[in-house]
């Protein structure tokens, strides 16, 4: 496969995905995008959508708060997924042709947080079996 990230990654990144799973690529993602994508967060912890688990009301320490589904109705997010260029990270780290959307969940464990993410199971969300899946 060749694309924009196959001449842009490092061997070192390449190795770390396939022996670890998992690679830092820095600045993969606009700056300005990201910071869109916090003030998203922002909104969501204040006025929370449908699609959310929140363990607290208020933004305090302790609170984890998920929610998905947010390229729906949120500009920032459909950017993020469509037009970030992730996808083709994605699909060049998997030596893929392709990578495909399955959904968007955002996640906030406020800093200092003291008590543990609760035990889960993903497969009940995360129906694949295969080694070309990865989350960005």
């Amino acid at each position: 496969m060749s694309g924009p990230w196959s001449t842009a990654l490092t061997a070192e990144q390449y190795r770390s995905y396939a022996d670890d799973g998992v690679v830092h690529v820095p600045n993969a993602v606009d700056a300005d995008l990201l910071a869109e994508i916090d003030g998203l967060a922002d909104r969501q912890l204040q006025e929370p959508g449908p699609w959310t688990t929140d363990d607290g009301g208020e933004p305090t320490a302790g609170r984890l708060f998920t929610t998905r589904y947010l390229w729906r109705s949120e500009p920032a997010m459909r950017r993020f997924v469509f037009e970030s260029g992730v996808a083709e990270l994605a699909a060049t780290l998997m030596g893929s042709a392709s990578a495909r959307f399955y959904f968007d969940h955002l996640l906030v464990k406020e800093p200092g947080t003291e008590s543990p993410t609760p035990w889960h199971q993903d497969i009940g969300y995360w129906p694949f079996l295969g080694s070309q899946i990865c989350s960005v």
